[in-house]
């Protein structure tokens, strides 16, 4: 009895969590659709950018996400964007681990993330997401452009990497390449990051296209639902005593 009795509980306590995954690309970032630079003059180093808009986001049913926007730890705006192979279909951004306001220069690169992409990920109400891979398409505009790319999630407290960061030896050569980072982390909304950094002392440049999420949309349980649930299992098993 006392097997069966612990099998029903451990059933009951599933019962809050499990519930149908619906398989999806939670966020798609199509930056092929922005047009270079934001500002007319592509002849200006440093503009600053201001983010993308989440109407260029594609999202499944029960997710929303906030704009793409720039944000930094150094005391400045973040981002900002470079001259440097202009053109449209790409957000070519410059700054990346650049740990002062110096507005004259493509940033003294220190080798730790100083600016970076961010977003918000919320999942309606009644529903929780869960993110099992990411994907990044961009490449390095030489040498010294950032070579060590991540996607990372706030837990409340700090940022976490989601999977293994990446290190790119290739550069200059103009190929987006396809980078992806698998994990697994659950939320209702939750804050993401793309960061580039190192080497320390480079001043290049990414060019970035694609940004994306993928995993499961699930519905939160009613406990009424899981206790009656698991309450009907325990009588079975007692009738069958």
């Amino acid at each position: 009895m006392d097997t069966m009795m612990n099998k029903a509980f451990t059933i009951l306590s599933l019962g809050f969590t499990v519930a149908a995954a619906n398989a999806a690309v939670l966020v798609d970032w199509n930056l092929g659709t922005v047009n270079y630079p934001e500002h007319p003059n592509a002849a200006v180093n440093n503009s600053a950018f201001n983010g993308v808009a989440s109407s260029v986001a594609t999202v499944p049913a029960l997710i929303t996400v906030s704009d793409l926007v720039t944000a930094s730890s150094s005391g400045h705006n973040g981002l900002v964007w470079s001259s440097g192979n202009a053109g449209p279909g790409k957000l070519n951004l410059q700054r990346w681990d650049h740990p002062n306001n110096n507005a004259g220069s493509f940033g003294n690169g220190n080798g730790t993330p100083n600016n970076w992409l961010q977003f918000t990920l919320t999942a309606d109400a009644g529903y929780f997401f869960t993110v099992t891979s990411a994907d990044v398409s961009a490449w390095r505009n030489g040498a010294g452009a950032p070579a060590n790319w991540a996607i990372q999630y706030h837990n409340g407290t700090s940022w976490v990497d989601f999977g293994t960061p990446h290190s790119e030896a290739n550069a200059g050569d103009s190929i987006f390449r396809d980078v992806s980072f698998n994990d697994s982390v659950t939320g209702t909304a939750l804050d993401f990051r793309f960061v580039a950094y190192g080497p320390t002392g480079g001043t290049g440049n990414l060019h970035i296209n694609n940004l994306l999420l993928d995993g499961t949309v699930d519905l939160i349980p009613e406990p009424s639902t899981a206790l009656l649930g698991g309450f009907g299992l325990l009588a079975l098993l007692r009738r069958r005593r």
